[in-house]
């Protein structure tokens, strides 16, 4: 989480309309700052579960980015899941402090993926589970600003759901998504 995120954050323990405001501020920022430079970025990606306003009952997948420029070491799915549980925290009106707690190691529950620089180009690492496919994939490339850059868009299976992270997101959030447990130990329906 950046120093600034984490400050807000704190000063408002006990408010979520001003956590969703420092939240939904420091994402514009984040992107209007990428947008401004045009320039390729690499970081970690989640899709998350948004309840819809549109269609009560159901929910859309918003992709929430997190760039490598933003965090002085690095950024890692596991680092970054805190803010990713902050959102869904406020989309989905629950305590922050207790999805934090319930869901703090269950940060392979949704469908992720990275961006990263490769020789000559970058690389897009998924776990072939975008929600909408090709069409999502598209979105993370706009919202990484690599478009017009060589791109390698590449399936790594570190980037699937982890074993059990999935059901402990729908426990916690009361409705399933209808994303699915790997089990490393299995190959195609054989128990290894």
């Amino acid at each position: 989480m950046t120093r600034l995120l984490d400050e807000l954050l704190q000063r408002y323990p006990d408010d979520p309309s001003m956590r969703q405001a420092a939240l939904l501020s420091e994402f514009r920022r984040r992107k209007a700052a990428t947008k401004l430079a045009a320039m390729p970025q690499t970081g970690v990606y989640y899709w998350l579960p948004k309840p819809s306003a549109a269609k009560p009952g159901s929910f859309i997948w918003d992709l929430a980015t997190f760039f490598a420029s933003d965090y002085s070491n690095g950024v890692l799915h596991y680092d970054v899941w805190p803010e990713a549980l902050e959102l869904l925290a406020i989309w989905w009106k629950k305590d922050p402090a207790v999805l934090k707690r319930v869901l703090r190691e269950a940060y392979g529950s949704v469908p992720r993926g990275r961006v990263v620089r490769m020789k000559g180009g970058f690389g897009l690492a998924h776990g072939n589970d975008t929600p909408s496919g090709q069409l999502g994939l598209r979105a993370v490339v706009r919202a990484f600003n690599l478009q017009g850059v060589k791109l390698t868009p590449y399936f790594d299976e570190h980037e699937r759901p982890i074993m059990g992270d999935p059901e402990q997101l729908v426990h916690a959030l009361k409705t399933n998504f209808g994303v699915k447990s790997v089990n490393p130990f299995e190959e195609e329906g054989e128990v290894a």
